[in-house]
């Protein structure tokens, strides 16, 4: 029996593009892995500095860069076992939504490790350094800021986060879960006219 060259031709296709998905996770997956634990462990080396009111930093503790590094750990192991023992067998449309869905679970691990590393609220006397993943790194002092609203969730541990504004239009939240959020949280109460701020 003798196929159409459409059906030669798709099951062709359809092979290359899982080879290339199976390439592109055994190349991504143990590059993004490896690079989660480097940053990982210079987190956990970096020395903590010791806090005042006029010289603290905000920032997320380590567990966050645990726990997104075991995320992305576990995620790249089921990739590289769904990889090896499928063997070719389900469909293309099986492999992409399953790379693109823990695709979706590693980037989110790794985000966790990258902002755990980066961001930081550096505060010094009255002036605040701001630095994160993906944006510029910009300083401002407590007398720049416009508004600040403090906002409590509903959710079993109230937890809470302060939305500051600033007068150039940028905006900087910081989560109650950070290091160093209560000693903002004072600092602002403090430097800040009470006009400006909301839910305190």
């Amino acid at each position: 029996m003798t196929y159409p060259f459409y059906v030669l031709k798709d099951s062709i296709m359809e092979e290359a593009l899982k080879s290339i998905l199976r390439i592109v996770s055994a190349v991504l997956v143990p590059t993004c892995v490896m690079g989660a634990f480097a940053v990982l462990i210079s987190i956990r080396n970096r020395k903590t500095e010791k806090m005042t009111d006029d010289n603290f930093t905000v920032q997320l503790p380590g567990m966050v860069a645990v726990i997104g590094a075991i995320s992305t750990l576990m995620c790249a192991i089921l990739i590289i076992g769904f990889t090896v023992s499928s063997g070719g067998k389900p469909s293309v449309y099986v492999y992409v939504v399953f790379y693109a869905v823990f695709a979706l679970f590693i980037w989110g691990g790794l985000h966790l490790v990258l902002k755990t590393a980066f961001f930081r609220v550096r505060v010094n006397g009255d002036q605040l350094a701001v630095s994160d993943v993906l944006k510029r790194s910009y300083t401002f002092t407590f007398g720049e800021i416009i508004s600040v609203k403090r906002q409590v969730k509903k959710n079993r541990v109230k937890s809470e986060r302060l939305v500051i504004r600033i007068s150039n239009g940028k905006k900087l939240i910081v989560e109650s879960a950070e290091i160093g959020y209560k000693i903002l949280a004072k600092r602002i109460q403090l430097e800040v006219d009470s006009e400006l701020l909301t839910g305190f």
